[in-house]
């Protein structure tokens, strides 16, 4: 036997030894790789699932000027989201505290404020009259402001706490009833689905 038929001998044996095999070996490797992949997909699903769920949370109210409560919730094609209402009547000035709880089931991801929209309308007439409000959470002042010259007005009181926002004081006062304005209104609206979050770290 001459050398360039053993060397295509040689080459032969190696392509045909390699072929078969090698595509064998892959197809029973194939099967183990989808469900690898797919288990992982699965536990990074429900890792994240529970990083962002901040757990169950409700607003209450704890103390001071008894509100009027309801709860509504608003639904979209994507989306669902709970809106509390908390509604004073208010002759010289109110002062309401609010509790906020977070269930055991809490995710890794804490809230770390609230969101919401303040409402306050005075009776037609009294639109000269001046109404202040101020927003405290764990003992810091949140928000603050004025209003005069509108008969509603609304404003958002989005804010951010060191750490979980377990208690929300809200006040609001004017200069004192008379005849033709004997008290106006406040409510705020606090979304109880929705809150600013961050990393415990």
């Amino acid at each position: 036997m001459t050398a360039p038929e053993e060397a295509g001998e040689a080459e032969g044996t190696g392509e045909a030894g390699e072929g078969p095999e090698a595509r064998g070996s892959d197809d029973e490797r194939f099967p183990f790789l989808a469900l690898f992949v797919l288990c992982g997909s699965v536990l990074l699903i429900i890792a994240l699932a529970l990083l962002a769920s901040p757990g169950r949370v409700r607003v209450t109210y704890a103390e001071g000027d008894r509100p009027e409560v309801q709860e509504k919730t608003y639904t979209s094609r994507t989306s669902s989201t709970r809106h509390r209402y908390f509604t004073w009547d208010v002759r010289e000035r109110m002062e309401g505290v609010l509790r906020v709880e977070v269930g055991s089931t809490a995710g890794l991801i804490r809230i770390s404020g609230m969101r919401g929209t303040l409402h306050l309308s005075v009776p037609e007439g009294c639109e000269d009259r001046e109404i202040r409000w101020r927003i405290t959470a764990n003992g810091r002042e949140a928000a603050a402001g004025s209003a005069r010259w509108l008969s509603e007005y609304e404003t958002r009181t989005d804010f951010s706490t060191d750490g979980v926002p377990r208690e929300a004081v809200l006040t609001a006062e004017w200069d004192g009833p008379t005849a033709a304005c004997p008290s106006f209104s406040v409510v705020w609206e606090l979304e109880t689905s929705r809150f600013p979050a961050s990393l415990p770290f």
